[in-house]
C-alpha cells in the first residue's frame, strides 16, 4: 500500500502497481512533508520525488531511483538491492537495511548517517559523510565525498574503500 501525507497542493503517482503488476512507479511527488511511507513488491523512482519530512521506502524486492529524490531523513529495506543513484538531496539516511543485496546512495550535499543501515555492499557518495550511527556492510563500504567524511558512531565492514577532498575521521 501507498501512504503519503501531504501538507502541499501537488501529488501525482504515474501509477499505483495495477492489477497485475508488482512494480511501484513513481513518476512525480512534488512538495510534500510529514511523514510518508511507500510499500510495494518493488519500487522504482523515475521522476522527481520530494519529501520535506521523512521518507520511508519498504519493498519485498528491489528499490530502484534514477530520478530525483528528496527528503529530510530517508529509511526502509528492501530483501534486494536498493540503488538511489539519481540527483538525489537526502539529509540523512535513518534505519534502512537491503537484506541480500547492496545500498547504494548518490547524494548531491551533506548526508549524516545515523543508521542503524546495513547491506551487503553499502556505498555512498555524498558532498560530506557524516556518521553518527551505525554502518554495517558484509561485503564492504564504498564512502566517496567531495568534502569530508566523519564517523563517530560505528562502522562495521571486512573492508573499507573511500575517498575524500577533505578530511576523513
Amino acid at each position: 500500500g501507498v501512504t503519503l501525507n501531504s501538507g502541499g497542493p501537488s501529488l501525482g503517482l504515474d501509477q499505483l502497481a495495477p492489477a497485475g503488476e508488482t512494480t511501484l512507479v513513481i513518476g512525480q511527488v512534488r512538495s510534500l512533508g510529514g511523514t510518508g511511507t511507500v510499500t510495494a513488491t518493488s519500487i522504482d523512482v523515475t521522476g522527481p520525488f520530494a519529501f520535506g519530512g521523512s521518507l520511508g521506502l519498504f519493498s519485498r524486492g528491489t528499490i530502484g531511483e534514477t530520478g530525483t529524490l528528496s527528503a529530510g531523513t530517508l529509511f526502509g529495506a528492501s530483501t534486494g538491492s536498493t540503488s538511489l543513484t539519481g540527483t538525489n538531496t537526502i539529509a540523512a539516511l535513518g534505519s534502512f537495511t537491503a537484506t541480500g543485496g547492496d545500498l547504494t546512495l548518490l547524494d548531491t550535499g551533506g548526508l549524516s548517517v545515523s543508521g542503524p543501515v546495513l547491506g551487503q555492499t553499502v556505498s555512498l557518495t555524498a558532498g560530506t559523510i557524516d556518521i553518527p550511527g551505525t554502518l554495517t556492510g558484509t561485503t564492504a563500504v564504498d564512502l566517496a565525498s567531495g568534502g569530508t567524511i566523519g564517523e563517530t558512531g560505528g562502522l562495521i565492514t571486512p573492508l573499507l574503500n573511500g575517498s575524500s577532498t577533505g578530511s576523513t575521521s
